[in-house]
């Protein structure tokens, strides 16, 4: 774990947030963690929650400071997301983590779809929930959110496009009910 007095990195952007010497929205802070908004604007609620000092990821992750700083983003995407968010951590290169310094993204305010892209996600789609086409959703608007339309994949998002008899099966499909197994 890293040393609770430890100074900050140089060329750190968080150490930088942490510090007071990079301007950013602060949501919450403490001698410990910082809360702060996002430079990213992809969805109307992004946080970054962090500790002041810096720690890689993994440490962040064991230290007992991330316990008390998960707690603290769920309050914070309850009151600012209260239909629903995501706590999210990218380790490594192949998760696309682009900051060392550890973290943890509270994501919210809108529809956030699937999380992950993967082979025939429009059959997913379709099956869970009933279309396959970019379909308006109320009450999603806001900075970043791009627009008011949910962006549900088509059959040309899918990374195994439909094949005709595929897509006229699952269209025959009843939706699931409530508490039925997801495919």
């Amino acid at each position: 774990m890293a040393d609770t007095d430890a100074a900050p990195v140089e060329d750190c952007p968080f150490c930088g947030i942490a510090a007071g010497t990079l301007p950013r929205q602060i949501r919450y802070e403490d001698d410990e963690i910082i809360v702060f908004r996002n430079a990213l604007t992809w969805a109307p609620v992004m946080y970054l929650a962090a500790p002041r000092t810096h720690m890689s990821q993994a440490e962040w992750w064991q230290s007992p400071l991330f316990p008390r700083a998960a707690r603290l983003a769920i309050e914070i995407a309850k009151e600012e997301a209260p239909g629903g968010f995501r706590l999210v951590s990218n380790f490594g290169d192949d998760a696309m983590q682009s900051q060392l310094h550890g973290h943890l993204h509270v994501l919210g305010g809108v529809h956030l779809g699937l999380y992950m892209d993967f082979p025939r996600k429009g059959d997913f789609w379709l099956r869970n929930y009933g279309y396959t086409e970019r379909v308006p959703r109320e009450g999603v608007s806001g900075a970043g959110a791009g627009s008011s339309i949910v962006d549900a994949p088509s059959d040309g998002h899918s990374n195994a496009p439909f094949s005709d008899a595929s897509s006229q099966a699952i269209s025959d499909a009843p939706p699931l009910a409530p508490g039925e197994p997801r495919p």
